[in-house]
C-alpha cells in the first residue's frame, strides 16, 4: 500500500478548506449590508447630537416639565426631600447640570441601542450555516456568492455523459458489413481497440476495455500517428494484430489505416455511408445508444453501439426542477437521434445536440447575454470539456466523481454524485437566502423601533430607556440574529418520495417524451453583429466554426448576395484528404 498524498493534500483537507474559506466569503448581498452600514453610523450620530440639542431646548423653554425625567429627580422622595437625608435642591445640581445631565442620557442611549452589529451579521450567519449543512448533506458550496445566485436560477444546462447518464458507457451490440476470409469481426475489433488506445475519450475507454476482455488480454496491437478530432472521431495507424487475435507473438507487418467516428467523420474523409449502414446506426440512436463506425484501409467494415445508462434519478431530478419553475436544456456532443432519445428518457424539452467541446463554453456566454433579464444560467457536468462552461455559468455544478479540473472550476461540487442533490442545493440557496432577508427585517425593524424609543418619544407616557437597558437590547439583537442564522440547521434535503408521490409527476412520466425541440449545435441561438462587424468576425461564431474548428481564422473571404448568401472561401487543415481550398455556401440568416 503506498500513500499518494497526505496531510494538507488530501481530499479530505480540500474539502476542509473550501468550507472554511466558504465560511468567510462574502455574497453579494453583504454589500448591501455594508453599504447600509457606512450610512448607518454617521446617522446615528446625528440622530444623538439632534437628540442632545433637542432636549437641551425643551430643558431652558419647558423646564418644569422636563425636570421630573431627569435621574436627580427621580432620586427624591415624593416629598421634595432627598432621599439620603441631603439638600432638597435637586443634589445641589443647578438648572443647566439637569438639562445636560437629562440631554446626555438619552443621547447615549441612543447611540447604545443603535448598533449596526445585527445588520453585519445577518449574512456572515447564514452563509456560515447554510455552507455547513450544505457540507454535512454532500453539497460543497464554494462561497457565499455562489450560495446566494443559486436561488436565482432560472435555466440549468446539463451535460450528458457522466451528469445525465452514469458515464460508464459500455459496447452492446458489434457489426461487420464488410467481412472476408482476411477482415474478420474479431481481426476489425482488434484494429478498433488498438487504434482507440490513444484516446482518452469515455467512449474510446469503453470500446478499449471491452476489446480486451473480448481477447482476454491487457496488450493490444501498436498504435502510431494517432489524431482525435473532438465531436468527430480519431484517425490512427494501427499494426501487431495477429498477436491480439492469436494471443501469440506474430512477425506480420501489416499496417493498416483506421478511422473510427460518426457519419460526419466518413464523409469529411470521402467515405459512403450507404442506406444500410444508415438505417443500423439509427436502430441504436433510437434507443439513447452511440454508433461509431469504424473503416479500415478506406472503407467502412463495421459499426459499434455504446450504451451509457441513464442515471435512475435524472428524470425525477428533471421533474422536480420544472416544477420549481426552472427551464432545463440538455446540451451535448452526440448526435441528434441519441440525443433526443435520452432527452425523451429523461424529460428535457430543448436539446443542442453535436456541440463540440470548444463551444460549451460560449453556448453558456451566448445565453448569459440573451437572458439577462431572465435569472441566472446554471451548468451541471462532470468532464473535462465542461470546464470552461463551468466556469463561464453563473452558478457551475460539477459532480464529483468528474474531472478535477471540472471540480476545481465549478462553483458547487455534488460530492455523493447524486444528481438529485441539484434539487437540494437550489432549495438550500432558498432557505438561506430567505433566512438573510429575515435577519435584515429583523435588524431594520429593531432599529427603526428601538431608536424612537431610546430618544424618548415615548416620555409622555411613562416609557423611557436607561443607557444601560439599550446596551442590553442592542446586545440581544445581535444574539437574535445569530440564533436565527442558526435555525438553518433544521434544514432537511428534500426526499424524492415527495416528488415521486405528486399526482402530476405521473402525468408527467407519461408525456415526457413529448414536445422535444432538438437543435443542431449552438447556431439557433441569436447572432448579434455590432454595426461595423465584418462578415467574416461573425461566421467565426456561427455554424461554420463548428464544421472547421479552429481552421476558421483561415477564413480568406466572404460574399454576401442579395439574398443574404455567404460563399465563404477557407482553407482547412484538418482533413488532409481534402482539397486545400474548399468553397462553402451558408444561409447566414442572423447577419
Amino acid at each position: 500500500m503506498r500513500a499518494t498524498h497526505v496531510g494538507q493534500e488530501t481530499a479530505l483537507k480540500q474539502i476542509i478548506r473550501l468550507v472554511e474559506d466558504a465560511q468567510t466569503s462574502k455574497a453579494p448581498i453583504q454589500q448591501l449590508a455594508d453599504k447600509v452600514a457606512g450610512y448607518f453610523v454617521p446617522f446615528v450620530v446625528s440622530i444623538s447630537l439632534l437628540t442632545l440639542i433637542i432636549y437641551i431646548v425643551l430643558g431652558f423653554t419647558i423646564f418644569d416639565t422636563m425636570k421630573k425625567y431627569s435621574s436627580y429627580y427621580q432620586s427624591m422622595d415624593d416629598d421634595g426631600s432627598s432621599r439620603g437625608g441631603h439638600s432638597t435642591d435637586m443634589y445641589g445640581a443647578t438648572k443647566t447640570e439637569i438639562i445636560l445631565e437629562l440631554a446626555f442620557r438619552y443621547a447615549i442611549t441612543v447611540l447604545s441601542i443603535a448598533c449596526p452589529c445585527a445588520l453585519g451579521l445577518a449574512t456572515p450567519t447564514a452563509v456560515m450555516v447554510g455552507t455547513g449543512i450544505g457540507a454535512s448533506n454532500g453539497i460543497l458550496i464554494k462561497g457565499g456568492e455562489p450560495l446566494e445566485s443559486a436561488h436565482k436560477i432560472r435555466t440549468i444546462v446539463f451535460d450528458k455523459t457522466g451528469t445525465i447518464t452514469k458515464g460508464k458507457p459500455t459496447v452492446i451490440d458489434k457489426r461487420i458489413f464488410f467481412q472476408n476470409s482476411h477482415m474478420t469481426l474479431d481481426r476489425m475489433l482488434a484494429i478498433a481497440g488498438t487504434a482507440e488506445s490513444g484516446s482518452e475519450h469515455p467512449l474510446a475507454l469503453a470500446v478499449r476495455n471491452y476489446c480486451k476482455e473480448y481477447f482476454a488480454t491487457e496488450q493490444l496491437g501498436l498504435c502510431r500517428d494517432f489524431k482525435a478530432i473532438w465531436g468527430y472521431g480519431l484517425q490512427a495507424r494501427v499494426s501487431d494484430i495477429d498477436s491480439v487475435i492469436n494471443s501469440t507473438n506474430s512477425n506480420s507487418s501489416q499496417t493498416y489505416s483506421v478511422l473510427i467516428g460518426n457519419r460526419e467523420w466518413m464523409k469529411c474523409n470521402h467515405l459512403k455511408v450507404d442506406d444500410g449502414i444508415d438505417k443500423t446506426m439509427s436502430v441504436h440512436e433510437h434507443d439513447g445508444h452511440t454508433a461509431v463506425l469504424v473503416a479500415i484501409d478506406g472503407k467502412i467494415v463495421g459499426m459499434l453501439a455504446i450504451a451509457d445508462e441513464v442515471k435512475p434519478t435524472a428524470a425525477l431530478t428533471i421533474y422536480a426542477l420544472q416544477s420549481l419553475g426552472l427551464r432545463t436544456i440538455l446540451l451535448t456532443g452526440d448526435n441528434v437521434k441519441t440525443a433526443r432519445a435520452i432527452a425523451s428518457q429523461v424529460g428535457i424539452k430543448t436539446v443542442y445536440a453535436e456541440v463540440l467541446p470548444t463551444h460549451k463554453e460560449r453556448f453558456i456566454a451566448n445565453l448569459k447575454e440573451n437572458d439577462k433579464s431572465h435569472g441566472k444560467i446554471a451548468m451541471v457536468g462532470d468532464g473535462i470539456n465542461d470546464s470552461p462552461a463551468l466556469a463561464r455559468a453563473d452558478v457551475g455544478i460539477a459532480v464529483g466523481t468528474g474531472a478535477d479540473v471540472a471540480v476545481e472550476a465549478a462553483s458547487i461540487v455534488l460530492i455523493r454524485d447524486e444528481l438529485f442533490d441539484v434539487v437540494a442545493a437550489i432549495m438550500l440557496s432558498k432557505k438561506t437566502v430567505w433566512r438573510i432577508r429575515i435577519n435584515f427585517m429583523f435588524a431594520t425593524v429593531y432599529n427603526i423601533i428601538g431608536i424612537p424609543i431610546a430618544a424618548g418619544v415615548l416620555l409622555p407616557a411613562g416609557v423611557q430607556l436607561m443607557p444601560w437597558m439599550a446596551s442590553a437590547a442592542m446586545a440581544l439583537s445581535s444574539v437574535s440574529v445569530v440564533v436565527s442564522s442558526l435555525l438553518l440547521r433544521y434544514f432537511k434535503k428534500p426526499r424524492m418520495d415527495q416528488f415521486e408521490k405528486d399526482s402530476r409527476y405521473r402525468e408527467w412520466s407519461l408525456n415526457k417524451s413529448n414536445g422535444i425541440i432538438v437543435h443542431r449545435g449552438i447556431d439557433n441561438l441569436p447572432l448579434h453583429r455590432s454595426k461595423g462587424t465584418s462578415i467574416i468576425s461573425s461566421l467565426r461564431n456561427s455554424r461554420l466554426s463548428q464544421i472547421v474548428g479552429e481552421s476558421i481564422s483561415a477564413i480568406k473571404n466572404a460574399i454576401m448576395d442579395e439574398k443574404r448568401k455567404a460563399t465563404v472561401f477557407f482553407s482547412d487543415e484538418r482533413f488532409p484528404n481534402q482539397n486545400k481550398e474548399e468553397e462553402m455556401e451558408l444561409q447566414i440568416s442572423a447577419l
